[in-house]
């Protein structure tokens, strides 16, 4: 029985796989990117039976600041994903708001 079936769920170096070419940092998250910021919300409102739009309500966002400069005007590059009920997830690939 491997550690899947026995409800651990395994990380991509768990099963030897690398992404990118550089080393993972001491806690192998996007925080260890020196001057990346991280931060998340989440609203939970309600409990019991789901009842379609009314309640509970679980959602949040989570946003990456690349440097704590100004973003408006030290550009980098972006992308964004919304992922709605039902795991419908749309990919925004440009950015042209900002």
């Amino acid at each position: 029985m491997n550690e899947h079936s026995q409800g651990k769920r395994l990380r991509l170096q768990e099963l030897e796989y690398d992404i990118g070419s550089l080393p993972r940092g001491s806690s192998n998250s996007i925080s260890d990117v020196n001057g990346v910021l991280v931060g998340h919300s989440t609203i939970i409102k309600g409990e019991g039976k789901l009842e379609v739009s009314v309640d509970p309500i679980r959602t949040g966002v989570t946003i990456i600041l690349p440097h704590n400069g100004n973003i408006f005007r030290e550009k980098v590059q972006a992308s964004a994903f919304v992922m709605m009920g039902f795991c419908l997830v749309v990919l925004l690939t440009t950015n042209e708001s900002v």
